[in-house]
């Protein structure tokens, strides 16, 4: 079995930086489930006479859009043009998440399905613990003929995009029949396609640029026992490149010939919310600027360290990665 190679993967901060600069030139496209996050931050003095519960006392409530929708917020926040692909039901959630996309910059495409709940997650923390999350969702796949009617859809604006990310939660938009249909359009236009799936639809995903699992996600996938049998493992299977992210121990790269492994960089943690979502913002806007996957992966870490420094759900800015590469 071959060893993983240590490597900073040495490149001139100069290329960095030109394309981080580029960013904000690049049209992208997302595809997948979107969602409303709801943040309840309060405080706990007692318990409740009704059962032996805290009672919060609210402070705050930030509402933020959630899944796909936060992928397309972070690039909307790096200066990028997106079009953002999903689908909400016709209720006061899949309203309020059209409206903070709006603010955010996000061009939304959403499919209105009448049939369909939007998902929400809502996180009740107090003293920076989190107490409770409260789910409201109902999963059912999109038909073939809906399926269809997002491929025509996305098929008018695929030529203007340099890149295309899938945020794949498993709620029931991304049917297998809906991913071979829309993998298909990709290829026909020769776009660059990085996915970050739940294990359950990992098998839906072939011949793509790169796919994003955690550590946890690719052991589940191959019943492997080590990162690097896992990511030879999912590269083989899904013939895709693969960047396994691992926490605080870095993120190792599949590609053509060696692994690749690029150490964290020492921060100080306070909230890794998101994190995944800023790996896959940034190596997609990277590779959309021409950078190549290894180059993009360095930026992508570096934007991860970044991230996890900050409080709750958070983006990362151009002006903040440049800085970063700078030191």
């Amino acid at each position: 079995m071959q060893s993983v190679k240590q490597s900073m993967i040495t490149q001139s901060k100069s290329e960095l930086l030109k394309f981080v600069s580029d960013f904000p030139k690049a049209h992208v496209g997302v595809v997948g489930d979107v969602m409303l996050d709801i943040f309840t931050r309060g405080t706990v003095h007692r318990l409740s006479p009704e059962a032996p519960v805290p009672v919060v006392l609210m402070e705050s409530e930030l509402q933020m859009p959630g899944g796909a929708g936060n992928v397309a917020m972070g690039i909307a926040q790096y200066g990028a043009r997106v079009d953002l692909f999903g689908v909400v039901g016709e209720d006061i959630s899949g309203e309020a998440l059209r409206r903070l996309l709006y603010v955010g910059k996000v061009s939304e495409h959403l499919m209105l399905l009448p049939s369909h709940r939007t998902t929400v997650k809502h996180r009740i923390i107090a003293e920076e613990r989190h107490l409770l999350r409260v789910d409201w969702e109902v999963v059912r796949p999109i038909s073939e003929e809906e399926a269809l009617a997002q491929v025509r859809s996305i098929s008018e604006y695929v030529s203007t995009w340099d890149a295309m990310v899938i945020s794949d939660y498993a709620k029931g938009f991304m049917t297998e029949f809906f991913v071979l249909e829309l993998l298909k359009l990709a290829q026909k236009n020769s776009l660059p396609v990085i996915v970050d799936t739940k294990p359950s639809q990992f098998a839906f995903y072939k011949k793509v640029t790169l796919l994003t699992p955690n550590l946890s996600e690719a052991l589940s996938i191959t019943e492997k026992g080590d990162v690097l049998s896992a990511g030879v493992c999912l590269q083989e299977i899904c013939e895709s490149s693969v960047l396994i992210t691992q926490g605080d121990k870095g993120m190792t790269l599949f590609e053509k010939g060696e692994p690749y492994h690029i150490p964290a960089i020492a921060t100080n943690v306070i909230d890794v919310s998101g994190a995944g979502d800023t790996v896959a913002v940034t190596a997609l806007l990277a590779i959309a600027s021409g950078a190549t996957l290894q180059q993009a992966v360095v930026l992508a870490n570096s934007a991860a360290s970044i991230v996890v420094g900050k409080p709750g759900t958070s983006y990362v800015t151009s002006e903040e990665l440049c800085d970063s590469l700078s030191i």
